[in-house]
């Protein structure tokens, strides 16, 4: 998982009222419900984490692996700061709605494990693919498959408008605490503000903080100095222009403060084992 300028940790308050409100959605809708922090970890869940299907899937180390890679989705969340619907590596469905803590995201409330398959037995070609290479049996999971929640396009559509209500109610009522730290604010600006020229000078300036004092605070919380930390945060955000939206690399390059195309393909590669387009290409 990415950890980038999210909240890294979020308190629950009030765990038994939290967990009475997911409950209730449960009992309303037979959808699974759970809340997770900044970076995507449930905190909490009804009924269960997973429907015996997706405990089959993760019974298998590859399974686990492709269920627990949802940052994509999460970077979607939280650049459009809107929910995101989408299909899991399996093709169930799932939505991700984040929790606001006044302009800040301070977690994410999400539902599914859905299919939209009435007769709730056809599992996608793909999926059956992915179970072969994940070394499960087609016909465990064929039969678990059959007891995935079906869910008519309609019954979706209601679930994301309370999706957005618990996820307001859960915020309003000050379930979850959310402090911003400093390093959390300086990572979002410089994530927001990547095209810009992000020298130590600037960051000094908009933070107030001197040079050695600066140095010494980018050491102490990420062990490396400042050029490197926005370095990354650049290639953060380009791996959410590259996944989210149709720029050309070109354009992205210009959307994160680095000019030569070439070297950013240089410092991808490095960092991510594959370039740019390839990126791209896995992660649609």
């Amino acid at each position: 998982m990415i950890k980038s300028y999210t909240i890294l940790q979020q308190t629950v308050k009030n765990k038994e009222k939290l967990q009475k409100i997911l409950n209730d959605f449960y009992l309303l809708t037979h959808i699974k419900i759970c809340v997770c922090d900044a970076d995507g970890n449930e905190i909490a869940y009804a009924p269960e984490k997973h429907c015996a299907f997706c405990k089959y899937v993760n019974s298998s180390k590859k399974g686990t692996l492709a269920c627990t890679d949802n940052a994509r989705y999460i970077k979607q969340a939280r650049l459009y700061r809107k929910p995101v619907l989408y299909n899991c590596h399996m093709g169930l469905i799932e939505c991700i709605s984040p929790i606001f803590n006044g302009n800040n995201i301070s977690g994410y409330v999400m539902i599914g494990q859905l299919t939209d398959n009435e007769n709730g037995k056809e599992l996608s070609r793909n999926a059956l693919e992915k179970i072969e290479e994940y070394g499960l049996s087609k016909e465990k999971a064929l039969e678990l498959y059959g007891g995935v929640k079906y869910a008519s396009h309609q019954t979706i559509n209601a679930s994301l408008s309370i999706l957005e209500a618990c996820a307001s109610y859960l915020y309003l009522n000050d379930l979850l605490s959310g402090s911003v730290p400093l390093a959390t604010e300086i990572d979002k600006y410089c994530f927001d503000n990547a095209s810009s020229k992000l020298t130590v000078d600037a960051l000094c300036s908009e933070f107030n903080m001197a040079r050695s004092e600066l140095y010494g605070f980018y050491k102490t919380n990420y062990g490396e100095n400042p050029a490197d930390r926005v370095k990354s945060i650049r290639l953060e955000k380009a791996c959410s222009l590259l996944t989210d939206t149709a720029l050309s690399i070109t354009e992205i390059t210009e959307k994160i403060g680095i000019s030569n195309y070439n070297y950013f393909s240089k410092i991808f590669k490095q960092k991510y084992g594959v370039t740019p387009t390839e990126y791209r290409k896995n992660n649609k």
